[in-house]
């Protein structure tokens, strides 16, 4: 597999800069990093992304959840959700993104990478069907 494209959605830019570095570190290509919903819907509608990892909370008039949603169901892009919220409500109503994973800040750095390999190998058997 080529080196995955990633796409960093995160209003804490030190946060998501240093999961950029990461990421990047442990052989993913340059991954992208925004701050609002309106950047991700436009960034993959015009870059090639792998994988989606969205915090819920961000800047812009478009949330975390309403853009993995439109990511999801436009481009059939795989959303990790990555945030601070453990809240059940909040859950569930990320659960109209139909998620790959949901995962509670703060990361546990392993985490992050088995759900990341897990999400690709799904999105790759399932674009690879005849």
């Amino acid at each position: 597999m080529d080196r995955p494209q990633i796409l960093i959605v995160e209003d804490e830019i030190i946060a998501g800069m240093a999961l950029k570095t990461k990421l990047s570190d442990d052989g993913f290509a340059d991954c992208e990093l925004v701050s609002s919903g309106e950047e991700a819907i436009e960034w993959v509608q015009n870059e090639h992304t792998d994988l989606v990892l969205m915090d819920i909370n961000i800047r812009g008039e478009i949330g975390g959840i309403e853009a993995a949603r439109v990511i999801h169901t436009e481009y059939d892009i795989p959303i990790i959700f990555v945030t601070g919220y453990p809240d059940q409500e909040i859950m569930d109503r990320a659960m109209v993104a139909k998620p790959a994973d949901y995962l509670i800040k703060p990361l546990d750095y392993n985490v992050l990478l088995e759900s990341i390999r897990k999400a690709l190998k799904e999105k790759n058997s399932i674009s690879n069907k005849p």
